[in-house]
């Protein structure tokens, strides 16, 4: 990012209105977005990671683009945008998981105060209802890659190490080594 220019990073959205597999056309969602690293669909909107920030992002209006724009925590750190909050997803209990590298303080807070202090890498967890946030496990130092199958077992990734976990059904519970390395020496 240049800070002498202002800041307009994009969500599309590419319509296929004649299914035929190809966009036919390109509406912008929302703008003016800084570096946005992860995204999920939820209450009828977006939640996007925008660090600091988490927001919401609605389309009110019915025109394609959001005009509700609501700061859901603010605190996830911006050092490294390369293991900032990433790879969201909605668990089987409805709420929203996320995942941190190393290189970064978090010191989360919600329009209600603080709620979450943390300097260790890893899968996160936020309660959308109570905006709490938890520490789900511990991985890294580069977590990148984030599932939930169909029956509940949650599924993580890690970059830079090239491991695989799982945890059970309801996503509680020691995460357990899927795989060995795979990759990178």
């Amino acid at each position: 990012w240049n800070p002498r220019e202002p800041l307009n990073d994009k969500l599309l959205i590419l319509p296929d209105d004649d299914g035929d597999g190809k966009a036919d056309r390109c509406i912008v969602f929302a703008d003016k977005l800084h570096n946005p690293t992860g995204f999920e669909f939820w209450n009828g909107g977006v939640l996007v990671a925008q660090a600091p920030d988490i927001l919401f992002l609605k389309d009110t209006d019915g025109d394609g683009k959001a005009d509700l724009r609501v700061r859901i925590l603010h605190g996830i750190d911006s050092a490294d945008t390369h293991h900032t909050a990433n790879s969201f997803i909605l668990g089987p209990a409805g709420h929203l998981y996320f995942q941190r590298g190393v290189f970064h303080v978090t010191a989360i807070e919600t329009p209600w105060g603080p709620t979450f202090r943390s300097t260790s890498t890893g899968m996160y967890r936020l309660d959308l209802k109570s905006h709490n946030v938890t520490r789900h496990f511990g991985m890294g130092p580069n977590p990148h890659g984030n599932a939930f199958d169909r029956w509940g077992f949650q599924f993580a990734t890690d970059g830079t190490s090239g491991n695989g976990f799982y945890i059970g059904f309801p996503g509680k519970g020691t995460p357990k080594q899927l795989y060995k390395k795979k990759v990178r020496p």
